[in-house]
């Protein structure tokens, strides 16, 4: 996530989000700040800081701001000085690492068709389900044909 997606401000159509909602969903936003970055495809994808998280971020900045332990140019939020990093290598250095019997198999790709298939456990609506979509970084459609196990749910 790039530094000026967390510093920037989501404020296209507010009203309008905040009225769909119900008032157990607009207490919630309350306490997360919502950033929207670039995901798979160059799709927008929210991440939500609960304020805890927020506050280690914050403070994450200040250092930053104020000592040259990261370079300026270094446009990432979670920035390595001088390197960086990408999930999927993280977490096969990680599957590796961990002793895993089949670390080949502890995948980004598997995590999220994980995810996707104990979602069917809840027996969500097709709005909520088209929302996890989107939180996955799916269309609806990719997230039905690939990530759908259970079609009569």
């Amino acid at each position: 996530m790039k530094l000026q997606s967390y510093e920037s401000v989501v404020n296209s159509n507010k009203e309008d989000c905040l009225n769909i909602l119900t008032d157990a969903e607009k207490e919630l936003t309350k306490h997360f700040k919502r950033v929207i970055t670039v995901g798979k495809g160059s799709k927008p994808v929210s991440i939500l800081f609960p304020k805890r998280v927020q506050e280690f971020v914050d403070m994450m900045l200040l250092v930053r701001k104020t000592t040259t332990v990261v370079p300026k140019e270094n446009p990432f939020l979670f920035a390595l000085a001088g390197s960086w990093i990408d999930g999927s290598s993280t977490l096969r250095k990680y599957a590796v690492s961990c002793g895993a019997q089949n670390p080949a198999t502890l995948t980004s790709s598997r995590l999220r068709k994980q995810i996707a298939t104990v979602l069917q456990i809840l027996n969500l609506t097709e709005i909520e389900m088209e929302q996890v979509a989107t939180f996955m970084g799916h269309t609806k459609k990719t997230h039905e044909e690939f990530y759908r196990y259970f079609n009569f749910l």
